[in-house]
């Protein structure tokens, strides 16, 4: 093989990698093998990558924004702009779940693909995965001992 096609290949993978780093810590450049560009399963595992990557800017941006957003709703409610606060709270959590619910289908498309390919941005995916049912879980509980013991 021509060693200037083989470098054209390589800069080719570090540029569709998602994260490029020789010891590779995040493992997002393949995980069995080398990734190649020219099996379809490399090709589709990347592109999963790259839609992972955003999801997971998408949330980090998002929870950044809500705790600003919820921290200033403490504000508003110091001053008694109580409607000001209950709408901003209502959108912030609005938000929450639209991208939280895409998040999930997200995850489960994309969970044949991460058996044999784990990397860090796809932990923190499914452990916000695993937060949000928790969160509907314990709001169950909340409510089933509310109503039983009508608090």
């Amino acid at each position: 093989m021509d060693p200037i096609k083989e470098d054209d290949e390589v800069e080719t993978i570090k540029h569709l990698s998602i994260i490029y780093n020789e010891e590779d810590i995040f493992g997002l450049s393949g995980g069995g093998g080398h990734a190649t560009g020219h099996d379809e399963h490399d090709h589709n595992s990347l592109e999963h990558k790259e839609a992972e990557k955003k999801l997971f800017d998408t949330l980090k941006w998002m929870h950044l924004g809500g705790f600003f957003l919820i921290t200033f709703t403490i504000y508003l409610k110091k001053k008694e702009c109580y409607n000001s606060k209950q709408i901003i709270q209502f959108m912030v959590l609005l938000t929450y779940f639209v991208i939280g619910w895409f998040m999930i289908f997200t995850v489960k498309t994309h969970l044949n693909f991460w058996y044999e390919d784990v990397n860090m941005i796809r932990c923190w995916l499914y452990i916000e995965c695993v937060y949000i049912f928790m969160w509907i879980l314990s709001c169950m509980i909340f409510v089933t001992a509310a109503y039983v013991f009508k608090i």
